[in-house]
């Protein structure tokens, strides 16, 4: 199952980047953003890296790190078109660069360094020097002797310490120092993040790092949990997204960044770890709205799978006993006829007919009230949501499991042990449902694993027909918003069921065939 599901997400990867044109410059033209041709480059600049659309498929021979980002935008702080948004990058950045910039900027050349100057000026606010460095006759001389001062304050040990102290008491004087640091202490709080805290570590974990990235996500003590959640799970998402921008890659680390920094390890390390990230539609946790919509559409298609079995076992064997008569031939026809009609059209046509009617409701999977109804009115009125969905679900399974069903049972009764069983007298009803049953149930069995996610796709349409807010109404309209996010969730969901269907069926071939067992329980008993 593993290779299986390895081999999925690659080829997943390379459907998902088949589509000609550029996502992220078609996301910002639609979005109607006018701007100049430069500003609208930085936009699409920055919502490449932020989707990763910067980085190499598969292997990175030149992983970008954040010494290097701060190299290219200081190079780029003397050019007239693109130095501004040089400069609030650097800005952006904050202290995080000053261990990258101080040390060599009385070396840089005449136009960068005054650039440079410029944004160790607006740093300089959110540090605290600003007095000092006005008073200081040279801005150069200044900041070479802050960083002499300072350097042993820029170490990740420091910062580790001063953020566990100030996240356990709160201490004005511990955050003064941390304020000095400014962004270099980022990574630091988002470990402590990483660690599920709650409450007061929280909320000042999550105050602290809103005040040097200038994100305005935080949580307050007494929210509710959902909100807790959603706090740390935006900060993980921004992490995710930004983390190169404060990451060293030297040494060993260097060859991990060659296979890490690609699209490919960024899009399947979401699934290994089952986050998913964040909806672009709507930027609430992927995980939350799986764990909200999966169970509708689990519980439609499970429904459809379990009926689709229920009426399609009996309707082929009774089809196969009767090889070749009137019944036979009408049972084909109509579900040749059924098998043919698409299950969007067969809904529209129950809505104006049952549901006009009032016979049956048409939208969602519950009345209103349905909370304060007796647990026989919820069942009877969930029945009733869920009469037409499940039936546009099941009768194309019906048409397809029957005959594969009649053509194996037809297999079977031709075997010479049913012939031995006929010449034994034993009665046609025993000869069929006990000696020719389970042979011939194999190849329906082996139909299970794809059955659940057949019946994903499909309820796209049928949850959007009906109103069902379930996974296929979710997956329809992120499609419209190309909300990449959840359709890898949904297409990793998808192979996983597959391969638990597959799973299952294997499990079912010992219990319904006698003959087939595993191999160390054969071993075991000879």
């Amino acid at each position: 199952m593993i290779p299986t599901f390895f081999g999925i997400t690659i080829v997943t990867f390379v459907l998902m980047h088949l589509p000609p044109g550029d996502p992220v410059a078609a996301q910002v033209g639609e979005g109607g953003m006018r701007a100049s041709a430069a500003a609208n480059a930085e936009l699409i600049e920055e919502y490449r890296r932020a989707h990763f659309l910067d980085l190499p498929l598969f292997v990175n021979t030149r992983p970008d790190d954040m010494p290097k980002q701060v190299q290219r935008l200081v190079e780029r702080l003397p050019d007239p078109e693109r130095g501004s948004w040089a400069a609030r990058q650097l800005v952006l950045r904050g202290g995080i660069i000053l261990p990258v910039l101080l040390p060599k900027l009385a070396r840089l050349p005449e136009e960068q360094r005054a650039g440079a100057l410029a944004v160790l000026s607006r740093i300089a606010e959110r540090i605290g020097a600003t007095e000092d460095l006005e008073q200081a006759a040279d801005p150069t001389a200044f900041w070479t002797g802050y960083w002499e001062l300072h350097r042993i304050d820029f170490r990740p040990a420091n910062a580790d310490r001063l953020v566990r102290r100030y996240a356990r008491r709160g201490s004005p004087a511990v955050l003064a120092e941390l304020r000095t640091l400014d962004s270099f202490i980022v990574p630091s709080v988002v470990d402590a993040l990483g660690r599920d805290p709650a409450g007061g570590e929280l909320d000042r974990l999550s105050t602290l790092i809103s005040l040097v990235t200038g994100r305005e996500v935080v949580y307050r003590v007494g929210e509710p949990e959902s909100r807790r959640r959603e706090t740390i799970a935006d900060w993980k998402e921004w992490w995710f997204k930004h983390e190169s921008d404060y990451a060293t890659f030297r040494g060993p680390a260097r060859f991990v960044a060659m296979a890490t920094e690609t699209r490919y390890f960024k899009w399947a390390s979401r699934i290994g770890s089952l986050s998913f990230g964040l909806s672009s539609r709507d930027q609430r946790p992927i995980a939350d709205k799986l764990r909200e919509k999966a169970p509708v559409t689990l519980l439609v298609a499970s429904l459809s799978v379990f009926f689709a079995y229920l009426f399609a076992i009996p309707l082929g064997v009774f089809s196969a006993v009767r090889r070749g008569r009137l019944a036979d031939r009408a049972i084909a026809v109509v579900l040749f006829v059924a098998a043919s009609m698409p299950g969007f059209w067969v809904g529209m046509n129950l809505i104006r007919t049952i549901g006009r009617a009032g016979w049956l409701p048409i939208r969602g999977l519950t009345s209103a009230g349905y909370e304060e109804m007796s647990l026989w009115g919820k069942a009877i009125d969930l029945t009733s949501h869920l009469a037409m969905p499940v039936f546009c679900l099941t009768y194309v399974s019906i048409a397809a499991l029957s005959r594969y069903q009649r053509v194996a049972m037809l297999e079977v009764v031709r075997q010479d042990y049913i012939r031995t069983a006929r010449a034994k007298g034993v009665a046609p009803r025993g000869v069929i449902w006990k000696h020719a049953m389970r042979n011939a149930l194999l190849p329906v069995v082996t139909l299970l694993g794809l059955q659940l996610p057949f019946l994903l796709g499909g309820s796209v349409i049928i949850e959007q027909l009906f109103s069902i807010n379930g996974m296929g109404l979710e997956t329809f309209e992120a499609i419209l918003y190309r909300d990449y996010n959840w359709t890898m969730a949904v297409v990793t969901l998808s192979a996983v069921l597959t391969m638990a269907g597959v799973l299952v069926a294997d499990i079912l071939y010992a219990l319904v065939d006698p003959r087939i067992g595993f191999g160390g329980r054969r071993s075991r008993g000879r």
